[in-house]
């Protein structure tokens, strides 16, 4: 399910980012909590980082499972 612009962004949430010229999402990421987002970029080891900056400004959609838990 999409998650609506202004939404909280929880734990387990998918993050889809568009980058470079490709005209489709072609990076993703997962949120873990503490407004960390795992995420693993091209020739990089996966890596942990803040939701902002770089992958905020580059996010073209927030998904979750439609039977994802409430809490977890």
């Amino acid at each position: 399910r999409d998650i609506p612009d202004g939404a909280k962004i929880e734990i387990g949430y998918v993050i889809l980012c568009q980058t470079g010229d490709s005209p489709f999402p072609n990076h993703v990421g997962v949120m873990i909590g503490g407004g960390l987002v795992l995420h693993h970029a091209e020739n990089r080891l996966s890596s942990r980082d803040v939701y902002g900056g770089w992958i905020q400004k580059h996010t073209v959609r927030i998904v979750r499972h439609a039977n994802r838990p409430t809490s977890w």
